[in-house]
């Protein structure tokens, strides 16, 4: 799996990109990984590796993120390429 942060602010995972970060200081707890991906879209973090997100949505009916959050990361509507 190839992951690179690059200086405009977007993460390249396997050639897609999505606007966010990598987070050091975050593992996955379902698989392990060590590089989680910050989605600025979503506010929330997710796992590259095993393409989950890393928290449940919240039950805010006026939150402005998740609302929009599809079920899974890195899907293709998701991602530029």
């Amino acid at each position: 799996m190839e992951i690179r942060e690059n200086l405009n602010g977007t993460v390249a995972v396997n050639g897609a990109t999505v606007v966010g970060f990598i987070a050091p200081e975050k593992t996955c707890h379902l698989c392990g990984f060590d590089k989680t991906i910050y989605f600025d879209q979503h506010d929330a973090y997710a796992c590259p590796a095993c393409k989950q997100w890393l928290e449940g949505a919240c039950s805010d009916p006026q939150c402005s993120y998740c609302p929009k959050r599809p079920a899974h990361p890195f899907s293709q509507n998701e991602t530029s390429h």
